[in-house]
């Protein structure tokens, strides 16, 4: 383990990472320590990388981040990272921008039908090791770092190293290495058009006055626009009024600033268009229950083959969504088609679990 803080493990870093760049199919792996006291941007402490061979701790409070760049942004170099979003959207503020990511928490979804792993999980899971959070939130911007704190550094990128070669042989095995090559980018633009995709046209300019009223009231405060989710905006502009003033009226909502944003959203409720759940609600369950047989059959996470909204839109006669293309069409979207085409049907057998039945 190396602990960069001078230009001299600087080119020392370097000298290794060239000659390591010749190897085949190189990777690295990634993490970063942080800390967000009384401010709205966090403050990076530690960038932890580790090639096959050798381990980096890399101090941002004491050399210029810049001889990152190079390989941050090198196209085939891998950049491994578990639950990558808070890292990258860290580094991309310190000036680094990364190319070919691969998130082995993405990744394990092609795995399993389990949802967001967390990192202790996947490490128990592929190394039969426990591991402990208790340094995640220490003072990182002390220096000297203990030892237990350097030790914990380590760790994160070592297993995670071990962990990359065990997923990536049994995606090989299944020859699912390739299947999210032209998505794995996705859960990390740094726009909104995830969440524009998730609600009614008609209330995109909703959607854009309460981004810009967030946006604001978190630059007046000088804090975070985390205050508000993502997810309760999406909230507002699928439930309207009714579920704007219930939120007003919760005794669990104290913060002014959360309470200046709802009684904005009220503001703009009338705007907001509701559209009638119920319309294909037989069509919709039934694919669920699909979804629910395939995601066992093939052990990959449901939502990553198909989201409720993408169910909702293939019954609503949209073919423009991506279980009808590549591995998700083999994996559920033809058996999806041939339910709605009423050749294939749903039904139980003897032990009553639901089963599919050629018509």
């Amino acid at each position: 383990m190396i602990f960069v803080n001078s230009d001299e493990q600087i080119a020392e870093f370097e000298s290794h990472m060239q000659q390591y760049l010749q190897t085949r199919e190189s990777f690295i792996t990634v993490d970063t320590e942080f800390i967000r006291e009384n401010s709205a941007t966090p403050v990076l402490c530690l960038i932890q990388i580790a090639t096959q061979q050798k381990i980096y701790l890399i101090d941002p409070l004491a050399v210029s981040l810049k001889f990152l760049d190079k390989y941050f942004s090198n196209s085939t170099l891998i950049k491994v990272f578990h639950s990558a979003q808070q890292d990258i959207e860290l580094l991309s503020l310190n000036g680094l921008n990364l190319n070919r990511i691969y998130d082995t928490q993405l990744y394990e979804m092609l795995l399993s039908t389990t949802e967001n792993i967390s990192y202790q999980a996947i490490v128990a899971h592929y190394l039969n090791k426990k591991i402990y959070k208790d340094y995640g939130l220490s003072k990182w911007a002390q220096r000297p770092l203990s030892h237990q704190q350097l030790k914990y550094a380590k760790n994160d990128v070592s297993y995670l190293r071990d962990v990359f070669i065990k997923q990536q042989h049994l995606l090989k095995t299944l020859k699912r290495d390739h299947w999210l090559d032209n998505e794995a980018f996705i859960p990390y633009e740094n726009d909104n058009s995830s969440l524009e995709k998730s609600i009614n046209e008609e209330n995109l300019p909703v959607l854009h006055s309460l981004l810009n009223q967030r946006k604001q009231i978190a630059e007046r405060l000088q804090t975070s626009e985390n205050f508000i989710s993502d997810d309760l905006i999406k909230a507002i502009c699928k439930k309207g009024t009714e579920f704007i003033h219930t939120l007003l009226h919760s005794r669990n909502i104290k913060e002014r600033a959360v309470k200046d944003f709802l009684k904005f959203a009220d503001g703009i409720s009338d705007s907001i268009v509701i559209k009638n759940k119920f319309g294909h609600t037989t069509e919709i369950n039934l694919l669920k229950a699909l979804l629910s047989l395939k995601s066992e059959e093939f052990q990959i996470c449901p939502s990553l083959i198909a989201t409720s909204s993408d169910l909702t839109a293939f019954v609503d006669g949209i073919r423009s969504i991506k279980f009808l293309n590549g591995w998700r069409f083999s994996v559920f979207g033809n058996a999806a088609v041939d339910l709605l085409n009423g050749n294939i049907k749903l039904g139980y057998d003897r032990d009553k679990k639901v089963r599919i039945y050629e018509k």
